[in-house]
């Protein structure tokens, strides 16, 4: 399975990349923020994104309204730390 993991907290997103490997994920990309990670996609077929809701310069609203625009149909996990 190939992931990636969308979010502005290089921590967060470290626990995230170790949690899917523990889980058997092989192949796992990141990117700091709803820009990159859509840039990422450009160029890759993932089969999901984990992706944080706020972040600087592209939210992950913005970001899975640009994907899906693209016809990008993978499924997208959204989180947040929010309360």
């Amino acid at each position: 399975m190939k992931v990636l993991v969308v979010d502005d907290s290089e921590a967060i997103r470290k626990m995230m990349i170790s949690a899917l490997k523990c889980i058997g994920v092989t192949h796992v990309d990141e990117a700091g923020d709803g820009d990159e990670g859509c840039a990422s996609c450009a160029g890759a077929n993932y089969e999901l994104i984990i992706m944080d809701l706020h972040m600087p310069k592209m939210d992950g609203f913005e970001a899975v309204a640009k994907l899906r625009s693209e016809g990008k149909k993978m499924p997208i996990i959204i989180m947040s730390t929010d309360g």
